[in-house]
């Protein structure tokens, strides 16, 4: 008899209250204060805090994390359109990048 398996769902990223800190430029104890307001959705795991690595981002950046994709695309977008044309020696370095990149992609 054969039995099938079948992957498990991915587990969240957890992270420490100084991890989010470092991201966010503030102290340990700001998130602490955020997590203990109930601002910071947060985890006691042992005697320390974890916290997810979505809430953590949606938090720092005060958007989603479905929000913070579009709001990236959106942001690079307005800076290409901004952008003046490539020269014709541009265009062909960029070219060359990619073909590089095309390379080393089949090589692995």
């Amino acid at each position: 008899m054969t039995t099938s398996r079948t992957e498990a769902p991915a587990l969240p990223t957890l992270l420490t209250t100084r991890e989010v800190a470092t991201a966010g430029r503030v102290t340990s104890g700001t998130i602490l204060n955020h997590v203990r307001t109930g601002k910071l959705p947060a985890h006691k795991v042992g005697g320390d805090w974890r916290i997810r690595l979505e809430d953590a981002q949606e938090f720092l950046t005060g958007l989603p994390a479905d929000e913070q994709a579009a709001a990236i695309e959106d942001k690079v977008r307005e800076l290409v359109a901004a952008a003046p044309p490539l020269t014709d020696a541009q265009r062909t370095r960029l070219q060359q990048l990619f073909d590089t990149v095309d390379t080393d992609a089949e090589a692995s």
